[in-house]
């Protein structure tokens, strides 16, 4: 055992740790003379340029960035006729020894008839040196009238924050890191590190999050009073389905009606009247019948979350309202 310690052992330990501190010099010069990532003048989008009221429209941005640089204040605009659908975020495509390939990914719901050309992306890329500014254009699209086929759920976008995935925040944090390991496996031999992963959030409480977060919005007047119940009508259809296996997303307002009055077990009697209302007026405002101001946004997103709050699961604990 003792042989095998100093003739194997031992020497396959120094030599990662070799590699571990070659790999953290090169990793420091690096960073020191990285540049600014070169980005592409106009954003990706899905293989058409026409799609109708309510589709998805998939929409990326791809460039190469140092394992020192870092990607934060993303914001994006869709133009007038779309609006952001879900959470941008940005994932590794192919990672590298001293860069990786990043793509910003994100989706934008067409929600008005129209040819579209004012949509952009912006973002700030930070290293060590330097720190610039990015702006992408979003490709011209065209949203077609719907028709009777086409008239679908109103899928706008959940308002949520963008989420970003950290890279290393300094070059000596990441330097050090790899050197403390290897000391550690030097004198202890073996040593497993495993990261504690965060309990994700229960659908209710993503929802309240998110409810929260559209009435901050609605209260500094960030948003329309149109995007504003486009939005929370997305926000409460993707919560039934999520929750309580409810078809609110592929059903239309009617046939989601329908389905509701013969299995809503799941749902109080006092919530049946306000998703009724609440649904039709938000199809009046979508197909143009109706002008929504912002006193009806606002009476709509106390009713939505009064709904959240009546359907609280019984094993999480009382938190303050929303």
């Amino acid at each position: 055992m003792k042989k095998s310690i100093k003739y194997i052992i031992l020497p396959l330990l120094l030599i990662i740790t070799a590699a571990a501190a070659a790999w953290g010099i090169a990793l420091g010069i690096s960073c020191r003379k990285s540049e600014l990532p070169a980005i592409p003048e106009y954003v990706e989008i899905g293989a058409s340029s026409q799609f109708a009221i309510g589709e998805t429209i998939p929409c990326s941005v791809k460039f190469t960035l140092p394992l020192c640089g870092k990607i934060h204040d993303i914001s994006i605009e869709g133009g007038k006729y779309a609006v952001l659908a879900g959470s941008p975020e940005t994932v590794n495509l192919k990672r590298g020894l001293l860069s990786s390939k990043k793509e910003l990914k994100f989706n934008l719901r067409a929600i008005t008839p129209g040819t579209t050309s004012d949509g952009v992306v912006a973002f700030t890329i930070a290293l060590p040196r330097k720190k610039g500014n990015f702006t992408v254009k979003i490709p011209q699209f065209t949203i077609s009238e719907p028709t009777v086929t086409e008239i679908k759920t109103l899928q706008l976008a959940n308002k949520e924050e963008i989420l970003v995935k950290k890279e290393t925040s300094k070059i000596i944090a990441a330097v050090t890191s790899v050197i403390i390991v290897a000391a550690i496996m030097l004198t202890i031999l073996y040593f497993l590190c495993f990261k504690k992963r965060e309990t994700p959030l229960s659908e209710w409480e993503r929802a309240r999050g998110e409810l929260q977060q559209l009435k901050s919005d609605v209260e500094l007047e960030r948003i329309t009073p149109a995007k504003g119940i486009a939005r929370l009508t997305d926000l409460v259809r993707q919560y039934l389905e999520t929750r309580f296996g409810l078809p609110a997303t592929r059903r239309t307002t009617s046939e989601f009606l329908e389905d509701i009055s013969g299995n809503s077990q799941f749902l109080p009697d006092g919530s049946k009247p306000f998703l009724k209302n609440f649904l039709n007026a938000s199809d009046r405002v979508k197909f143009a019948l109706a002008t929504p101001d912002r006193e009806l946004l606002k009476d709509a997103l106390n009713e939505a979350v009064k709904l959240v709050e009546i359907t609280r699961p019984e094993d999480i604990k009382e938190k303050k309202d929303v």
